[in-house]
């Protein structure tokens, strides 16, 4: 598995995640602490001073020690777990997912490493154009949230 990471219409980086079963190995709070360090150089990398991460309710990001450990990492409000009825605020979810199973769809990759293949094929496809795009998209989400008073049920092929 990877994790896609963008900015306001930059490509950050795509960074594999630990695998592995039995406790203690794969993708975990503690196997996550050098991603998260590295996502922060390469943001600075692409000119990103202060990166603030908004992250899903997945269990390994709400743990105490990933929540810690983000803390130290990018500091008390550089970071946060958005709400899971709002995936329209977030870039990853408003286009590029949808994009990049649209791209392992047409690929049928089979194994991990065809898998892993067809992932970094798909990121290089990623450019600042399409970003730009879900960037806008996200702004017009804002705009309609905040028209409803914080409410998120519309239909987005009207805005």
């Amino acid at each position: 598995m990877h994790m896609a990471v963008v900015g306001r219409s930059k490509k950050i980086g795509l960074f594999k995640l630990p695998t592995g079963k039995g406790k203690g190995n794969g993708t975990n709070s503690k196997t996550l602490i050098p991603i998260w360090k590295d996502i922060k150089v390469a943001a600075r990398r692409v000119g990103i001073k202060d990166p603030f991460l908004l992250l899903d309710k997945a269990s390994v990001h709400t743990s105490k020690l990933s929540k810690r450990n983000l803390d130290e990492i990018y500091g008390k409000g550089n970071w946060a777990l958005q709400s899971p009825k709002s995936p329209d605020c977030k870039n990853c979810d408003v286009g590029l997912f949808g994009n990049a199973s649209r791209w392992m769809s047409k690929k049928a990759a089979s194994s991990t490493a065809e898998v892993d293949k067809e992932v970094k094929a798909w990121w290089a496809t990623v450019e600042g154009p399409m970003l730009t795009a879900i960037d806008d998209r996200v702004l017009r989400n804002y705009d309609k949230i905040l028209e409803l008073k914080g409410g998120n049920f519309y239909d987005e092929s009207t805005i």
